[in-house]
């Protein structure tokens, strides 16, 4: 091939790119598409899974914790981890024996908020000489409440085990979470070596780390070119729009044919996962059923519906055992959430903290 053609092809290549690239720097200055708009940011430490399999932060660390959607800033928080890299109260030494496990998502981390259960660890627990250690990190489900009660097991001689929940940790698959210098991200296996920092830029769910010192002027305007607008994410979200559009033929025919059959309550989302049952089993034949809680916490605003209440009824079936609805007992308002996020407040965590410490059963279950 001659320099001519190579010319040639070269200019044709950028002929074609320019406009796109064009494209995807003004989309992404008008911050579009606008579904595009959430982001995570994480600051002072990453946010990985541990070799034991359960998530943790870095060991002693002052972390900080911002959202944005859009153009504004949902949350911005700070808290410490332990020397275990949980967000949790005290600092454990290496033959301590605890008293309680504490196994949660990001609603007993205290995402969006403050950390609740570092408090009720630091007050109440403390106050009934109860250890304990809070294994609740963002994205957690059941099965990785199965890793977090092992681990506590193995190594603290766990006695009890309370489990606080939402709906969706239900249908969460286990998936191990990685870092690398630019942020946190759920781990796809050999395609993070592979990707590299383009990790950052194409995985789903990423913390992106940042500078705390960056004021929030500052974080917004860098947020526009780490959050998924330009071309890309507009190809994808039309390839949605056209997915969706098929989906809801599918549905609308799917009802024509159930209509008159009669059928049970069916789910939020779906029935319960298999691997979900499964760690239920595990965890319920590693502690012994009776020593451990499960706790529904409020999700959304006001009371459990129909569908909310029949979620627990089986739940209750898997467990074989009671469980605590926070949900149905202790309701948040509106004013107990983030306008802009779905996580509660600082007022939220303060009410579900202080139903909790005030619950008669849960009580019990800690002192005997």
């Amino acid at each position: 091939m001659n320099k001519t053609k190579l010319i040639n092809i070269f200019l044709v290549l950028f002929s074609c790119f320019l406009p796109i690239y064009i494209a995807d720097l003004i989309l992404k200055d008008l911050r579009l598409p606008k579904d595009s708009s959430r982001l995570m940011l994480l600051s002072g430490s990453s946010l990985y899974s541990d070799l034991d399999g359960f998530r943790r932060y870095e060991p002693n660390k002052s972390v900080e914790q911002i959202a944005i959607y859009d153009r504004d800033i949902a949350y911005r928080y700070k808290y410490k981890t332990n020397n275990q890299g949980l967000v949790s109260y005290p600092d454990l030494q290496k033959n301590d024996d605890i008293d309680l496990v504490i196994n949660g998502d990001s609603f007993s981390e205290g995402q969006g908020g403050y950390p609740w259960v570092v408090e009720w660890q630091k007050n109440e627990l403390r106050n009934q000489n109860i250890k304990s250690l809070n294994y609740s990190i963002a994205g957690n489900g059941f099965e990785d409440f199965l890793e977090g009660s092992k681990h506590s097991k193995k190594y603290y001689n766990a006695s009890k085990n309370i489990i606080f929940f939402i709906e969706h940790n239900a249908y969460r698959p286990y998936q191990r979470m990685s870092k690398n210098k630019s942020c946190s991200f759920y781990s796809n296996g050999f395609l993070d070596n592979i990707l590299g920092l383009l990790t950052c830029k194409t995985y789903g769910i990423v913390w992106h780390h940042f500078d705390s010192n960056k004021s929030n002027t500052e974080v917004l305007e860098k947020a526009k070119y780490l959050q998924q607008y330009g071309v890309l994410p507009s190809f994808n979200k039309y390839l949605k729009e056209v997915k969706n559009t098929s989906s809801r033929k599918n549905a609308v025919q799917n009802d024509k044919e159930n209509e008159y059959k009669s059928q049970k309550i069916e789910l939020r989302f779906g029935e319960i996962r298999l691997y979900t049952k499964v760690a239920i089993s595990k965890i319920n034949n590693l502690f012994g059923k009776n020593n451990v809680l499960y706790v529904q916490l409020p999700e959304t605003i006001g009371k459990p519906n129909k569908r909310a209440l029949e979620f627990t009824k089986r739940m209750e079936d898997l467990v074989d055992n009671k469980i605590i609805n926070l949900w149905e007992s202790c309701p948040l308002e509106r004013s107990d959430f983030n306008v802009l996020d779905d996580h509660p407040n600082v007022e939220g965590y303060k009410k579900i903290k202080r139903c909790i410490s005030e619950n008669k059963d849960i009580n019990k279950f800690i002192k005997f």
